[in-house]
């Protein structure tokens, strides 16, 4: 409440307790008590803060609030003082109201068969990740983003390493071109660490590059999902694209014979 002007707040206590009159509502508030704590002794905490009360502003306002709607209300806090200020009490304060009345079970029942004077107007569902449909598909949507990134920087670390071949053959007297380990220096990145560590680099057979699972592992965008591999193959299982010993991603790369029968393929269809 500290952040409403003193209009706003004498609306939200007809809104909030006359209007809505909830069974129960919890309000909390900074303590300017403990202010003193803090470094320079801040009137207020924050710029945003209209207002910050002591305990007995914020109890009088309470106990006002709850006579005038018919409510009883509890004060607590968090945030405890060091043994040496217990007096100035918590750091923010809390009042806890509860409807101060007993419906009767037929007036409970009346409400229930009152028609709604709202109309539909939008519906909205949000999945959730314990649906399983909804999960199976955020898994797949994480692992496919991280495992295609890794692929890539693989393939891309293996034409570098190409060229730098290429080039010592040509000069072997030029002992300035880069080689594998320069591309490896700083692995700051997960996708260089796993490039590192030989049970989680790709590995290409033919013209198939295979991603190990267990690198899925190191990605914190995985594992907040599920970090379980188990359960990782058996959402991957539906969308074959795992290994035979279903220990890998396995990735189809082409080769440039391939892409340029692609090519001409469409010129054909296309002319």
């Amino acid at each position: 409440i500290e952040h409403l002007e003193t209009e706003e707040l004498a609306k939200l206590e007809d809104v909030l307790f006359g209007f809505w009159a909830p069974y129960a509502a919890i309000i909390s508030t900074p303590n300017v008590e403990y202010n003193v704590l803090f470094t320079n002794s801040p009137k207020v905490r924050s710029w945003e803060h209209k207002f910050e009360w002591t305990r007995k502003e914020f109890q009088d306002w309470a106990l006002k609030v709850a006579s005038r709607y018919n409510y009883k209300v509890e004060f607590s806090g968090v945030g405890d003082p060091p043994p040496e200020h217990k007096e100035i009490g918590f750091c923010s304060q809390i009042a806890t109201f509860i409807k101060d009345y007993n419906e009767s079970e037929g007036s409970i029942n009346a409400k229930k068969q009152c028609k709604s004077v709202y109309e539909m107007m939008l519906h909205s569902l949000y999945p959730s990740i314990q649906q399983k449909e909804y999960f199976r598909k955020a898994v797949w949507r994480e692992v496919r983003k991280n495992m295609e990134v890794l692929k890539d920087r693989f393939l891309y670390l293996q034409n570098k390493t190409e060229e730098s071949e290429q080039d010592q053959m040509t000069d072997a007297s030029d002992n300035s071109a880069p080689s594998i380990h320069h591309f490896f220096m700083d692995a700051f990145t997960i996708e260089d660490q796993c490039l590192q560590d030989d049970a989680l680099k790709p590995y290409m057979q033919g013209n198939y590059v295979y991603v190990p699972l267990e690198a899925l592992l190191k990605f914190p965008d995985v594992t907040k999902l599920c970090d379980n591999l188990d359960d990782i193959r058996d959402v991957l299982t539906d969308f074959n694209i795992l290994s035979e010993d279903s220990k890998a991603i396995v990735y189809h790369i082409e080769t440039k014979d391939e892409i340029d029968e692609a090519r001409s393929l469409w010129y054909r269809t296309i002319y």
